[in-house]
């Protein structure tokens, strides 16, 4: 078996952090992280080091310093479609849409499972991240979110019996009891179940569509209809297998 090739991310935070990220043992997870406290030698970095990802700690330059350094990095021809992520202990939605439109391609919060963090970082860097057929398998699975005003049609992410991890258009408000109804192909009815949207983070921007942000929910479900959970078992179990990525969203 191959080792899988590690990914080498600049960490632009204080030493506190970096001390953290050492802890973690992510590089037993596949990433190599370098830190550094400059961010006018983060440029040179990147070059020297053959970094493919840099992350930079929102807490640590501030929302002036992290736009400014976003948009130096962007001015360079190079570097213009360079994997940029900010991170955070907390960020509301009107500084993540300043964040995108200054070149981040993702904003995150912290603390995140070092797992999903990996499967975000992979996703960025157009890595393949899954070997199971559970990524190819959502073509069965749809889903619509009612949150007693309109109905939002989702793209599933993930899902199991605790709750899904969704893409929306628009971003909802979290701790609100809502309706969400899944269908599975060939039956007869949706399933329907109450669930609460726990979180929400702005989703990575693609490369064909940069204007139309979307958000990525994380959605808790309270109570089924019927045997509606007893169902949404036996679908679960003939087209996927259990994953724990979505655990910090649910």
């Amino acid at each position: 078996m191959n080792t899988p090739k590690a990914i080498k991310l600049l960490l632009i935070s204080d030493l506190s952090l970096a001390t953290h990220l050492e802890r973690s043992n992510l590089q037993q997870l596949g990433i190599r992280a370098v830190v550094s406290q400059d961010i006018g030698a983060a440029l040179e970095q990147i070059k020297k080091q053959r970094i493919q990802v840099v992350m930079v700690n929102l807490d640590y330059l501030g929302l002036e310093n992290t736009r400014t350094f976003c948009a130096h990095l962007r001015a360079h021809s190079q570097l213009l479609h360079f994997p940029l992520v900010v991170n955070s202990a907390q960020v509301d939605h009107q500084t993540q849409e300043l964040l995108h439109q200054a070149g981040a391609n993702l904003v995150i919060e912290q603390p995140l499972p070092k797992h999903y963090l990996i499967t975000l970082l992979k996703k960025l860097l157009k890595l393949e991240t899954r070997q199971s057929e559970r990524s190819k398998s959502f073509v069965y699975f749809k889903a619509a979110l009612n949150n007693g005003t309109r109905t939002y049609p989702l793209t599933i992410a993930d899902i199991s019996l605790r709750g899904m991890l969704a893409e929306v258009d628009e971003a909802l408000t979290t701790d609100k009891l809502c309706q969400i109804a899944i269908t599975v192909t060939n039956t007869s009815r949706p399933l329907l179940v109450t669930g609460k949207v726990t979180r929400i983070h702005a989703a990575p921007q693609g490369q064909k569509n940069k204007n139309e942000q979307k958000f990525l929910i994380g959605i808790n479900f309270q109570s089924f209809a019927g045997k509606d959970e007893e169902l949404l078992h036996k679908y679960l179990e003939k087209y996927l297998s259990e994953e724990s990525n979505m655990l910090y969203y649910l």
